[in-house]
């Protein structure tokens, strides 16, 4: 009898060990979380960059718990290191749409900070793909489809005064960035003397530049002011 009651125990303890092993030790990075005010070293769970921007799991030291959050949520942004660079998230409304009007909240890497920001947002994208085979026996071609996945690269502007943020691009590499008018007016519009300079087909980096570049003339300009 006592022989019974020890296997039922061990049987229905194993679904609760699972729950706690499914976040592997070896997938725990060094980082901090930025909870309500205050900056906190842990370690974040880190299998896959998708995952990562959806939710993160983290704890404070080996052997406790982890511990999940939600965009939205305390946990405003993380950051650690990846591929030996630092990288930072943060809290951000991710467009849904080309015009920013529906949002969902996620957590994006910052690729520049200041009055103007650009966000990095990277997932999946499953493509249809149409291919073909001939049969033997009447020689005709019968074509099929596959689904494939491939990664996309998500680029988005945010503007701090006006709540709301724009696509960039969506492309299969994070080197090229295609610009509209409309969209560089409304960013960069109070800049004259560098609206005249952006280019609307240009690489990340100069992009980046003009941010930059943008945020220093905002910062300047509201010393004096």
């Amino acid at each position: 009898m006592m022989k019974q009651k020890l296997f039922w125990l061990l049987f229905l303890s194993f679904p609760f060990l699972n729950v706690f092993s499914q976040y592997k030790e070896k997938f725990f990075k060094e980082g901090y979380v930025i909870r309500q005010n205050d900056t906190i070293k842990c370690k974040i769970y880190l299998k896959s960059i998708e995952e990562l921007q959806e939710k993160i799991v983290y704890k404070y030291k080996d052997g406790d718990e982890p511990i999940t959050y939600y965009p939205g949520s305390i946990i405003k942004g993380f950051g650690l290191t990846i591929d030996g660079k630092n990288i930072q998230y943060t809290t951000v409304p991710y467009p849904l749409n080309k015009k920013g009007t529906k949002i969902d909240l996620i957590f994006a890497e910052v690729v520049t900070n200041g009055f103007l920001k650009i966000f990095k947002y990277s997932f999946y994208r499953e493509n249809l793909n149409m291919a073909g085979t001939s049969t033997n026996s009447a020689r005709v071609f019968v074509p099929t489809k596959t689904k494939s996945k491939k990664a996309v690269v998500d680029y988005f502007i945010y503007r701090s005064d006006i709540d709301s943020s724009s696509h960039l691009s969506s492309y299969m590499s994070d080197n090229m960035v295609k610009l509209n008018k409309e969209l560089v007016d409304h960013f960069f519009g109070d800049n004259p003397d560098l609206l005249k300079k952006i280019e609307l087909d240009i690489t990340l980096v100069t992009f980046v530049q003009y941010v930059e570049e943008y945020n220093a003339w905002f910062k300047k300009k509201n010393k004096k002011e």
